[in-house]
């Protein structure tokens, strides 16, 4: 912007360019509910206040190379994964990370917080699915220290979910098998396979716990949403409800979940007993493609 003046008139010159926000690609909610932490396509790390309208309280600069693919909270820190494969962790008071580690595992395609453990589950690249301790007051020299790996899989790991009480995670990964494991014997307890509607494999994109811990949903390339028994392994429910992969679960309250994936439709289930799930409705309020989903409030039906 600049400013001439010709006779006595000062004339205003100005240019305006086209905003291209970058796009979500993954989302994570504190234990207060408060704070939304919002990772972006291009790096940058967001965090939202909820109690200021979603105000933006802070901003955590894209490192390039380096860039966060997923996010999650430990207390009131941030931890990031990438396709780096190295984990970060970021406090309020700094706009950079205080501590990085390498995954050794190759590229994290996906965090899940243990609170249970203080800590996050890494889903790596290299089909181990790995657990990593945050602790800044315990840990001063190493904030962020490996604790123990899961049984290897055949294929990269590509999500995982913790149970609400802590004692199993789930994985999904590249050669179409869901599995989940007990926290504390590091066991496999159940594994079973998605419909691949004739292909060799498909990619498991996202998980999540149902019903208390006694269920299972897994979303896949295919646009498959599935339903399994924790306990058994056995499917309870499978509905085609995406033209695209399905990239994102969600839990909703009164015994529902959503979907969202890349055909830009949000899904809603509700149980229509307790082994039996059916689609109720749908919408494609989204021009893009779904990334990320959460419900960002524990008493009402506040989704983001």
């Amino acid at each position: 912007m600049g400013s001439v003046s010709r006779d006595g008139m000062t004339v205003h010159r100005c240019r305006f360019f086209e905003w291209q926000p970058s796009a979500v690609v993954a989302m994570a909610l504190d234990d207060s509910r408060q704070f939304l932490a919002v990772c972006r396509e291009d790096g940058e790390i967001e965090v939202w206040n909820r109690a200021e309208n979603l105000l933006v309280q802070k901003r955590f600069a894209g490192r390039g190379q380096n860039a966060a693919f997923c996010v999650a909270w430990v207390g009131e820190d941030l931890v990031t994964g990438g396709l780096h494969g190295r984990l970060a962790l970021y406090i309020s008071s700094r706009t950079t990370p205080i501590f990085e580690t390498d995954s050794g595992g190759g590229a994290v395609w996906a965090v899940a917080t243990s609170r249970a453990e203080q800590g996050v589950y890494c889903a790596c690249d290299d089909g181990t699915l790995r657990f990593f301790s945050v602790d800044r007051a315990l840990q001063v020299d190493e904030p962020i220290a490996f604790r123990r790996s899961f049984p290897p899989q055949n294929a990269r790991v590509l999500c995982c979910a913790v149970s609400p009480d802590g004692s199993l995670v789930v994985t999904g990964n590249a050669a179409s098998s869901v599995r989940v494991f007990d926290t504390a014997t590091h066991t496999l307890r159940m594994q079973c396979v998605v419909d691949t509607l004739g292909q060799k494999d498909c990619c498991v994109w996202s998980v999540a716990f149902l019903a208390h811990g006694a269920q299972v949903c897994s979303g896949s390339a295919l646009g498959k949403v599935q339903v399994w028994d924790t306990e058994t392994g056995n499917a309870i429910q499978s509905v085609q409800a995406h033209k695209g992969d399905v990239t994102c679960l969600a839990e909703g309250s009164d015994g529902s979940f959503w979907s969202g994936g890349l055909d830009g439709r949000v899904c809603l289930f509700r149980a229509g007993g307790p082994r039996a799930w059916a689609l109720r409705t749908y919408a494609r309020s989204h021009t893009h493609d779904v990334h990320a989903y959460l419900r960002i409030d524990a008493s009402a039906q506040h989704h983001v």
